[in-house]
């Protein structure tokens, strides 16, 4: 289908990319279902399973991370700690610019 635009409105013109939009929309949903049919039927054909394709076993999720381990504690603050990743907490740079050195601090 050929459209001479060069005639139509400006709300003819809106609506004709409007109706261009959903229809580019829908092919791409139509192409990525059956690019997704025909990969998965490779796979499957060849003995594999998709985690082993995209190489999901053993990785992790984002956002389930261990609990870092406390490496530094404040002797006179016991709540205030450190991790030792990051930058260091301004009571441990303080110590250390007054002359003691960080392992005196180790948790």
């Amino acid at each position: 289908m050929i459209v001479n635009i060069s005639k139509l409105t400006v709300p003819q013109l809106h609506e004709l990319i409007d109706e261009c939009k959903a229809r580019i929309d829908e092919l791409k949903i139509q192409l990525r279902d059956e690019t997704r049919s025909k990969a998965l039927s490779l796979i499957n054909d060849a003995g594999f399973t998709i985690d082993e394709i995209l190489g999901k076993e053993g990785k992790r999720k984002m956002g389930k991370r261990g609990v870092s381990v406390i490496k530094y504690r404040n002797p006179k603050n016991s709540k205030q700690e450190w991790t030792g990743k990051g930058r260091p907490p301004q009571w441990l740079v303080d110590a250390v610019n007054s002359g003691k050195k960080r392992e005196d601090f180790a948790a």
